[in-house]
């Protein structure tokens, strides 16, 4: 059976508006599952970046006190 012959079923049996319902029901839902999904990557790469800069501002902090050591050797000498 074509997705046009299970409409026409849907209106003749229930009526269009009942049937209308359904079928925007039907794409909310839709709609909301692709949401899910999107949100679920984004929570995941929000993680991943939020690592990434933890690691990144660690090498600066040691890069900055590696600075810091080499002032303080130069002012020394």
């Amino acid at each position: 059976m074509t997705e046009f012959n299970v409409v026409e079923q849907l209106v003749s049996g229930l009526g269009f508006p009942i049937a209308m319902v359904i079928a925007c029901s039907y794409f909310i839902w839709k709609m909301y599952q692709a949401q899910l999904g999107q949100l679920a990557q984004s929570t995941t790469n929000n993680k991943l970046f939020a690592e990434a800069i933890f690691q990144l501002n660690l090498t600066l902090e040691k890069m900055q006190s590696d600075i810091e050591d080499i002032k303080e050797h130069i002012s020394i000498n």
